[in-house]
């Protein structure tokens, strides 16, 4: 809201963030450099007690995975497989 409104001239976000909000919200409103800052990993965090929980959780990535529709969200989303499950 900030470069929106003239206070700040740039911003660094997660393309994780600019792809599932900022570009859905405002498309024309931010341009995006061709510099790499790094790369990062994201996750899901739940508790580390609930073993059926993470068992169910990693078959179904893996059936996501496996049958291609992970990559398909994927490049619907973001315009290209960003997933390293």
């Amino acid at each position: 809201m900030d470069l929106q409104n003239g206070r700040v001239d740039a911003v660094v976000i997660d393309s994780i963030a600019y792809y599932g909000d900022f570009n859905v919200k405002a498309p024309d409103a931010y341009r995006v450099l061709d510099e790499d800052f790094g790369e990062e990993q994201m996750g899901v965090g739940f508790r580390q007690a609930d073993d059926a929980f993470t068992d169910k959780m990693n078959e179904a990535l893996a059936a996501l995975k496996d049958d291609g529709t992970a990559a398909e969200i994927s490049d619907t989303w973001f315009g290209e497989d960003i997933l390293i499950l």
